[in-house]
């Protein structure tokens, strides 16, 4: 999540439950959009979505500088989910 509270299709897409159903970012990316709940092309709650950002004070640990959710994160892919 950015600092405005967007999440890239992408990530969802690459939930377990979410990959289960489909592969299709265009099939996911269509059904968002009809939602009341969030917004965009990448993902927010429309309303009160400043509640979910993490304050600057809170610390991950960190792995060579880069936080180590977002280096895993950053390798997946939808190609994996099955060998998970």
């Amino acid at each position: 999540m950015d600092d405005q509270g967007w999440v890239p299709i992408k990530l969802i897409a690459g939930f377990k439950k979410v990959s289960l159903l489909t592969d299709n970012i265009q099939l996911i990316t269509n059904a968002l959009q009809s939602s009341t709940v969030v917004e965009g092309d990448q993902v927010r709650k429309r309303i009160d979505w400043m509640r979910w950002i993490m304050p600057p004070s809170v610390h991950f640990p960190t792995k060579s500088g880069q936080d180590t959710l977002a280096a895993r994160v950053q390798n997946i892919s939808l190609d994996q989910r099955a060998a998970n």
